[in-house]
């Protein structure tokens, strides 16, 4: 499995939903509790912003990058990404809530 489906299985399963499928396009889809498959992809900002409000994902933005994570407790699960290693700032936003959500995902096995 690469990086980004395994990313993108454990954030799908942390909301609830299917394992992702992946079309011969390319193309990433989730299947839901009602078995309804969509195309979802939450490194684009509509899906990504879904994702953070469905988790209670949080954002920091920093000088040089963006924090993104859930909890205040003793291990909270946050995620920094520095602009400078994306494309842009949102970019940056939504790789790391996508991290923080694949690992919302990992402690629910």
């Amino acid at each position: 499995m690469n990086d980004l489906k395994e990313l993108l299985t454990l954030a799908a399963r942390a909301l609830g939903d299917a394992v992702m499928i992946e079309a011969s396009s390319g193309a990433y889809y989730k299947r839901d509790k009602f078995n309804l498959i969509d195309e979802w992809n939450p490194l684009t900002p509509g899906d990504g912003v879904e994702m953070e409000d469905k988790l209670k994902i949080n954002v920091l933005w920093l000088p040089n990058g963006v924090c993104s994570y859930k909890g205040a407790g003793v291990e909270p699960m946050k995620r920094i990404e520095l602009f400078a290693d994306h494309q842009d700032e949102s970019t940056a936003r939504q790789w790391a809530s996508l991290r923080v959500a694949a690992a919302i995902g990992r402690s629910m096995k």
